[in-house]
């Protein structure tokens, strides 16, 4: 039996098959080399711990002004955040 689209159409038994299929070993394919890597974040200038104030944030990262001026972040870099509101602080007036 050869699998020709028009078969493949026709039988969505096998249709379905195939689509889950293909999906699986796309999951597959992003989700294996994370095991073998080491870390999937990077740290940003050798630091754990950025504390400082939340500037801006855009698609691609965040700004945060700390003691050392203001960095730019990645999202892809960021493990995890913590945010703390200060209620009633000058800016916020």
């Amino acid at each position: 039996m050869k699998l020709t689209h028009d078969l493949i159409e026709r039988r969505t038994g096998l249709l379905i098959a195939l689509v889950l299929l293909v999906v699986s070993v796309g999951g597959l394919v992003e989700i294996v080399p994370l095991f073998f890597q080491r870390s999937t974040t990077e740290p940003v200038a050798g630091r754990k711990v950025i504390e400082g104030a939340l500037v801006s944030a855009d698609a691609e990262a965040i700004v945060i002004a700390s003691d050392g001026g203001e960095l730019r972040v990645p999202y892809a870099n960021v493990a995890s955040a913590r945010t703390v509101f200060e209620w009633g602080t000058a800016r916020s007036r």
